[in-house]
């Protein structure tokens, strides 16, 4: 039987905190089916507090998908719109840490390391490090596939 939401199967790996580390989903036929669009396996990371702190797609072969972090959406009146972030923006960087999905950039800023801190963020092919407080920066995020441009800025 098929779910609502498209899926026949779903395998679900556990840890002993019984956090759910990874995830797969499977159509009638048994074939992979994408999870959350981005790969064949999704790979979760938790901190000590059982916080979300990463997640990795693989591919069917278990080949890890590069995945970047995009703005979707800036709220009015936040650091966000303050520092010029617009949807469709790739946030490459933070403090020197290479970002790969929304989960990470959240952990990051809501580690409660004093400021201010340099984002690096990529809008089309231009690269700018912007100086950015401490605390949340007012942004929906997505993790999204790296575009082929994914190399600019990832020195």
């Amino acid at each position: 039987m098929v779910s609502k939401l498209g899926y026949a199967k779903v395998v679900t790996v556990y840890d002993a905190r019984k956090r759910v580390i990874e995830k797969s989903l499977f159509d009638p036929e048994g074939e992979a089916i994408l999870v959350d669009s981005l790969g064949a396996k999704a790979v979760y990371e938790y901190d000590d507090y059982d916080n979300m702190i990463d997640v990795t797609y693989l591919d069917a072969t278990n080949q890890k998908i590069a995945t970047e972090v995009m703005a979707t959406e800036i709220i009015p009146d936040t650091t966000a719109q303050r520092i010029g972030l617009a949807p469709g923006d790739r946030l490459l960087h933070y403090d020197g840490i290479r970002l790969a999905s929304k989960e990470q950039m959240i952990a990051l800023v809501s580690a409660g390391v004093p400021g201010p801190h340099v984002l690096v963020v990529r809008r089309g092919s231009d690269v700018a490090a912007i100086e950015v407080p401490a605390g949340r920066l007012g942004v929906y995020l997505e993790t999204v596939r790296a575009t082929s441009d994914a190399s600019v800025g990832n020195q």
